[in-house]
């Protein structure tokens, strides 16, 4: 995945392949693998051919603590 996807605020610890079954998008398990200087490197397994989608959850906000 390229890491100019990330600037939006995306975790890139997130990221989950989904594949496409009887119209409903259906998550595999993900595995991150490595990076290069332009590219985060994952793997999935797939039980069979389909459409598939990379997903990501957006990073949490973190906030300074209250004193």
């Amino acid at each position: 995945v390229n890491k100019s996807w990330f600037v939006s605020g995306l975790d890139k610890d997130s990221v989950l392949m989904q594949r496409s079954l009887n119209a409903r998008w259906v998550p595999l398990a993900t595995s991150f693998v490595g990076e290069s200087a332009i590219f985060y490197n994952y793997t999935a397994t797939s039980p069979g051919f389909s459409y598939f989608a990379v997903t990501a959850e957006p990073l949490l906000p973190v906030f300074p603590p209250v004193s």
